[in-house]
């Protein structure tokens, strides 16, 4: 028996005239079973810390 997973895609918003040269895509990956306790858990970070998971990824670009 195969386990299905669930993917999860999303992109940068990229406009035409935003003059950046680049777009970003990303996507995540995980066992369908996991999927509730993984969003939870990322739900979790996000209303606790978002804004600092935000200026860790600032701070290094």
């Amino acid at each position: 028996m195969s386990e299905t997973f669930n993917i999860y895609c999303d992109k940068s918003c990229h406009l035409e005239n935003d003059g950046q040269k680049a777009m970003a895509l990303g996507a995540v990956w995980c066992p369908k079973a996991k999927r509730l306790e993984i969003g939870q858990t990322t739900n979790r970070w996000l209303t606790k810390g978002a804004r600092g998971l935000s200026m860790i990824s600032t701070s290094r670009s």
